[in-house]
């Protein structure tokens, strides 16, 4: 998710399922269900606004827990209810509501903020859309826009404050990072370290550079749909296809294929939160994803458990081999990792609050 939801974002409540908590964190656990949720699926929170201060107070209260391997098994262990607070001051710039969070870090105070679009006349209530924002230039202007895949919502009345997440139906999704990365690979052999299922709904390659890859490079693009391309690399025919795309507050699921006349290409990635219900069923896909973290159920006293945070089922090395088995040349020696940590470390054009999960 190349934003993280409002949810951990706007309102540093970090509720948002996909967050994982490092060890140590007194906000340690997970949420035990997925109350509070509203009949449309999204969060819910409870709401104090001083109109004439332009704060605003987000509060919720959440049974928590975490899922911990005990002789072996997944076990909940239940951590009570938690409440949860925030303050935020908010102000208005024409169209736009601005949400600032102040933190504190190494005794300096940070403004976190928050850019959403909406038609309600200067006023908090109502539904406000969150958009995607440039880091400041050197004038502090900050460009932002629309994300071109996803719509993440979120509704003020006086007493709640209500967050939804979806993806757009029509988006397209065949020159996302995902597809660039894959190209890159069939056309000259490296890169196959930068395929990540999580980049099917990003563009920092894609876009406009993947255009200019493509033509640089005398690959013929035709899109079938906005979920299938045809590439056609030295006489080559790839077809790329996302078959599955789903993304909630809650979980991701990504299904893609690569087709040749002889070959195909199956990936699939699934990652959701651990509940207390999917722990107990021991519906577990990966048990690698335990490690161990130190709980403090009283003060000072620390026990520390195998604990896991979400449920992530992926096939992607078989599918990176897969694609260097069709590739047109042969793979470089040398992972291209140093670059996937240099796109994840230079600025992002999103707002920094919004990043994958």
């Amino acid at each position: 998710m190349k934003f993280t939801k409002i949810t951990a974002a706007i309102f540093t409540v970090t509720l948002t399922a996909l967050s994982l908590i490092a060890c140590g964190d007194d906000s340690s656990g997970t949420a035990a269900s997925n109350n509070p949720f509203s009949p449309t699926g999204g969060y819910v929170y409870q709401l104090s606004v001083n109109e004439a201060t332009q704060t605003l107070i987000v509060s919720m209260s959440r049974e928590v827990g975490d899922c911990a391997l005990v002789d072996g098994e997944p076990q909940w262990l239940d951590g009570g209810i938690k409440v949860y607070a925030d303050t935020n001051t908010y102000e208005f710039k024409g169209d736009t509501l601005i949400l600032h969070t102040f933190k504190t870090y190494d005794d300096e105070v940070y403004d976190r903020k928050n850019f959403l679009i909406g038609k309600n006349n200067g006023r908090l209530y109502g539904t406000w859309e969150a958009l995607l924002c440039d880091d400041d230039d050197d004038d502090g202007v900050q460009e932002c826009s629309l994300s071109p895949y996803a719509t993440e919502t979120i509704t003020f009345t006086q007493s709640t404050a209500t967050v939804n997440f979806s993806l757009r139906e029509n988006a397209d999704f065949t020159k996302t990072d995902l597809a660039y990365y894959i190209v890159q690979a069939l056309y000259n052999g490296s890169g196959f370290h930068e395929i990540y299922a999580s980049d099917f709904d990003d563009q920092d390659q894609g876009g406009p550079e993947f255009d200019v890859f493509l033509q640089e490079n005398n690959i013929t693009y035709q899109k079938v749909s906005n979920k299938q391309a045809n590439f056609t690399i030295n006489g080559q025919v790839y077809t790329f296809s996302v078959t599955s795309a789903e993304e909630s507050m809650e979980s991701r699921l990504v299904e893609a294929t690569v087709t040749t006349l002889s070959s195909t290409c199956y990936l699939k990635d699934f990652e959701e939160a651990i509940s207390k219900e999917t722990c107990n069923s021991r519906d577990i896909y990966d048990m690698s994803g335990f490690h161990e973290c130190g709980i403090e159920y009283e003060p000072d006293s620390i026990v520390y458990n195998q604990l896991i945070h979400e449920n992530h089922l992926t096939n992607i090395d078989e599918f990176r081999e897969c694609i260097r088995s069709i590739a047109q040349q042969p793979s470089s020696d040398i992972p291209l990792l140093y670059k996937r940590a240099a796109k994840e470390a230079k600025p992002s054009k999103k707002n920094s609050w919004f990043a994958k999960f």
